[in-house]
């Protein structure tokens, strides 16, 4: 009897945040520092990053980034841009986890060299207190001569339900990206 008590005990206290916490937030924009560790290389641009998610009905929406970040190498800045633009679809997994998917358009551009392909992710997005977005997922990007598949890690911490600070991680087998913004959410 003791242990069943105190089961529901637990079991309350660890529903308590979840019950009271909003569903993922999928309209915003956001705008902050983005570094790139490419590997094997001493080449590690930073620069900004800016980007946007905006629902288009209950469960459809589009997303966008661009990337702008240099490094110096040999006495000589060399600049590599990231664009990608997406269609996504979501589906409430919880009142506060969603699970979605996206296929983008992705566009990558060191110096006067370009590529461009296409993206496909997959990932869970959970509001898992009030104030803590997490989203974890997989994307895989295949441009013109490359591809590659990506963990995607991030976290966004809400001060109020519009203003939030996020950090971002992303890894691959050739490179880490790693990201910290400002977001406002509508």
């Amino acid at each position: 009897m003791k242990a069943t008590k105190i089961a529901l005990i637990a079991a309350t206290v660890i529903s308590i945040p979840t019950a009271y916490a909003a569903s993922p937030d999928f309209n915003y924009v956001e705008g902050g520092y983005a570094k790139i560790d490419v590997d094997n290389s001493d080449y590690e641009p930073d620069g900004f990053k800016v980007s946007g998610s905006a629902l288009v009905g209950k469960n459809v929406f589009v997303n966008g980034s661009y990337t702008d970040t240099s490094d110096e190498i040999a006495n000589s800045d060399v600049d590599f841009n990231q664009l990608s633009l997406g269609l996504g679809y979501r589906m409430a997994a919880s009142s506060n986890t969603d699970v979605y998917g996206v296929v983008s358009y992705e566009e990558a551009e060191l110096e006067d060299y370009d590529e461009n392909g296409y993206g496909l992710t997959a990932g869970i997005r959970s509001r898992v207190t009030p104030n803590i977005e997490l989203d974890g997922g997989v994307s895989y990007i295949d441009l013109d001569d490359d591809d590659d598949t990506y963990l995607n890690l991030g976290a966004s911490y809400y001060f109020t339900p519009a203003a939030a600070v996020s950090v971002s991680y992303r890894t691959s087998d050739d490179n880490d990206i790693m990201g910290l913004s400002a977001r406002y959410s509508f």
